[in-house]
């Protein structure tokens, strides 16, 4: 019998403190009441507003606003690559025409290539909607070839990737429920996770602002645009231009990055591009509000102070919170206990914390087994830092048992954690030699969210045939490391039980993997 691990989700929003941007919802106000053709031809009117051309050559200097690190980042004043993990000094790394290697010089690369529209360094191939900086090797390996999914690649840099492509699949209500592209272009360029909506934003962006002023269906362009502006579903897109743009822009919604370089461009370039500002505008033109009106009341721009990094931005923006209110916060809404034999005893941990508090903060539990070891957390100057509580299950009887902690403190909202365990009359059997078993201490699985710099979670792994290996999907946002300072575990360090920590490296979501024979497990971990 094989094991599935439980699940402890805690839904919640990384909210962020934006200061005044010089754009709010009245920049938008003319797209409101708008649908279809309408739609798109108001936002190719927004998307020109304060726009002045840049020469080619100021693309080095806009890029200092940009495209730098941000301060705090360990990589704080580098020129920011979205096609390697390469680090460059602005100025003093730029491209020169020469090189012959990866990080050695960085350049303006056309996202868009020239070649499909214009072969022209101004206008539109000017515009930093989609030049971005980028190792100058790896962007020559991609050469004029089309944005894609790699289905088997001849070059690897980091995680940007040049080879055969495979096949795409949507949903959009205008194109059908399930919309596959029927052909593919044969080779094709695949830039990393990271910035694949990015990248999908800026195409959105560039096209409908240029719209009639090129035509952008040279070469591979033609797989991307069709020159169109009228056809409902399309609007500019081909159809794999839609399928593959569309998947991006939701796989990787706008990051903290993409907000900052869309400030950069209207302190440089005048104008902003809309599909950043509003990434649920690209539903209403190619995705499952196709046709719908628009409205900013019922979206939540990147702009404003209650937006969620990695949200789409399709439901108007949560009411922000008094800052001076009394608030509890919990790291759980549910504990899991697993199954415990009658007689003996388990525990599982969960932390409170609280701000703004006028009187302590109790905690009381019901539940037929349950026990906390905490029920009043004073407050220091309003605070209370987060505290470990620890949940006991003993159970008298064989059977299921769900317990509730109800969490208060005058003038805050009261919140609950729910308890689940089993009582046995026996040990549980072990499970077959050929079948493994993971667990996560007070069990994570799935999905999780962590508010700290960073996360411990504990691993055991019964009945291995072979070594598994832990990893992070994104190094940007957390990496991984165990208390066998490695991350390749043996059959007797998994069965013997492994800490794993999880550092930020910055807010965002990310996968835990867990891989290695019959083992194929994956968290989506988000760090706020």
């Amino acid at each position: 019998m094989k094991h599935t691990p439980k699940i402890l989700t805690l839904f919640g929003a990384l909210l962020i403190s934006i200061s005044a941007w010089a754009v709010d919802a009245s920049y938008y106000t003319n797209l409101n009441e708008k649908s279809g053709a309408n739609l798109f031809n108001a936002i190719h009117t927004v998307a020109n507003n304060g726009f002045k051309q840049l020469s080619y050559d100021n693309l080095w200097t806009a890029y200092e606003t940009t495209d730098l690190y941000p301060a705090g980042h360990a990589n704080a004043g580098k020129i920011w690559d979205m096609y390697s993990n390469c680090i460059f000094t602005s100025m003093t790394d730029k491209d020169t025409g020469s090189g012959n290697k990866e990080c050695q010089y960085y350049n303006r690369e056309h996202s868009i290539p020239k070649s499909w529209f214009c072969n022209c360094t101004t206008g539109m191939g000017a515009d930093l909607f989609h030049l971005v900086p980028t190792d100058k090797i790896v962007n020559g390996k991609r050469g004029n070839n089309a944005f894609g999914e790699v289905a088997s690649a001849t070059y690897t840099y980091y995680n940007s990737k040049l080879g055969s492509a495979k096949n795409v699949t949507i949903t959009n209500t205008v194109l059908g429920s399930s919309f596959t592209t029927s052909s593919v272009p044969s080779t094709v360029f695949e830039p990393d996770d990271e910035y694949k909506g990015d990248f999908a934003r800026g195409y959105f962006g560039t096209m409908i602002k240029w719209t009639t002023a090129y035509t952008m269906s040279s070469g591979d362009g033609a797989w991307f645009f069709n020159n169109t502006y009228t056809e409902a579903g399309h609007f500019g897109l081909a159809d794999y231009g839609i399928a593959l743009l569309m998947k991006w822009h939701r796989q990787d919604p706008v990051s903290q990055k993409e907000i900052d370089r869309n400030n950069g461009i209207q302190a440089t370039q005048g104008n902003r591009n809309p599909f950043i500002d509003y990434p649920c505008l690209a539903e209403y033109l190619w995705g499952n509000k196709a046709g719908e009106t628009f409205s900013t009341a019922s979206c939540c721009g990147s702009f404003e102070a209650n937006f969620s990094v990695g949200s789409d931005g399709c439901t108007a923006c949560a009411t922000a919170v008094d800052p001076s209110t009394p608030t509890i916060t919990v790291s759980e809404t549910s504990v899991e206990c697993g199954s415990v034999v009658v007689g003996n005893t388990t525990t599982a941990t969960f932390t409170v914390s609280g701000s703004n508090l006028t009187a302590d903060i109790t905690l009381e539990v019901t539940g037929t087994g349950f026990s906390i070891d905490q029920t009043t957390l004073a407050p220091t100057n309003g605070t209370v830092a987060a505290t470990t509580i620890t949940v006991t299950f003993e159970p008298t009887a064989a059977g299921e048992q769900s317990g509730t902690i109800t969490i208060s403190s005058q003038g805050a909202t009261n919140k609950t954690v729910s308890l689940h365990a089993v009582g046995t009359t026996a040990a549980v059997a072990p499970a077959p030699p050929t079948t493994p078993v993971v667990f996560f201490g007070t069990v994570v699985t799935g999905a999780h969210t962590f508010s700290g710099e960073t996360a411990t979670l504990h691993l055991h792994i019964s009945d291995l045939a072979t070594d598994v290996t832990v990893a992070s999907s994104k190094t940007s946002i957390f990496t991984v490391s165990t208390s066998t300072t490695k991350n390749t575990i043996t059959p007797d360090e998994a069965a013997a039980g492994v800490t794993i920590t999880l550092t930020k490296i910055k807010a965002g979501q990310a996968n835990l993997t867990i891989t290695g024979g019959v083992v194929n497990e994956t968290y989506a971990i988000t760090f706020q």
